[in-house]
């Protein structure tokens, strides 16, 4: 008799906690979120729900579905009744151009929205590419350890992308582009070196934005070449 009263108390207890509102959710803290409105995803969550009933897995299969977000974790408080939703959204390391619009690419090679510069990192004219927002970029991946290689470079020298633009026909041939001057590195041998030698010659590039020129840094062993265009 005793055993059969202390299971009816223990189901009176676990029929309270699931259908009591006392146990509803009553606040959702999300953090790391900056370019996911905070809407985006409590619009997604029932509120009114008992936390304990509450499906997690959901939760994240939605937010994962966003293309800025890296990573979710998502952690139940019972005693406040409080959900924590902690995100990693994806770092640019490199920003593509297609049509005259910028694309952000991560390391892992996913893109995500990007609607305007992102500053210290390269950008990489790739001109007319099909692309889908949380997938993989059609690049070669030679070429895009070059990228990887030229952001982290960036990154060192904190390198102002304003008007460059690089463009990496393939690993023997990289080309950027400042105003109105075509730099050429060739392949990406010393690239580091190159791109030091670039930024000591810009400022006084800018004085030939307007006629244009070419810029060979190809051989880092001989002197740079600037020619004019005719």
């Amino acid at each position: 008799m005793r055993n059969i009263i202390k299971i009816l108390l223990f189901l009176s207890i676990v029929i309270l906690i699931f259908l009591s509102d006392f146990f509803n959710i009553q606040n959702i803290n999300i953090y790391g979120n900056t370019n996911i409105l905070d809407n985006e995803i409590l619009n997604n969550i029932n509120r009114d729900r008992n936390i304990f009933l509450i499906r997690i897995n959901p939760i994240k299969d939605y937010i994962y579905k966003n293309p800025f977000v890296y990573k979710v974790d998502i952690s139940r408080n019972f005693l406040t009744r409080e959900i924590n939703i902690q995100i990693t959204e994806r770092v640019a390391i490199a920003q593509i151009i297609s049509e005259n619009n910028y694309i952000a690419v991560d390391r892992y090679k996913i893109i995500f929205p990007s609607n305007s510069r992102i500053e210290n990192i390269p950008i990489i004219d790739m001109g007319n590419i099909i692309f889908t927002y949380g997938e993989i970029i059609n690049i070669d991946d030679d070429i895009f350890k070059i990228i990887k290689k030229i952001s982290n470079i960036f990154n060192i020298y904190k390198i102002d992308n304003e008007n460059i633009n690089l463009i990496i026909q393939s690993t023997e041939n990289i080309n950027l582009t400042y105003e109105n001057i075509n730099v050429k590195f060739g392949d990406y041998t010393n690239l580091n070196e190159k791109i030091r030698i670039f930024l000591s010659i810009k400022p006084s590039l800018s004085a030939y934005k307007n006629v244009g020129g070419t810029l060979d840094i190809t051989d880092i062993n001989k002197n740079w070449i600037f020619s004019i265009l005719t």
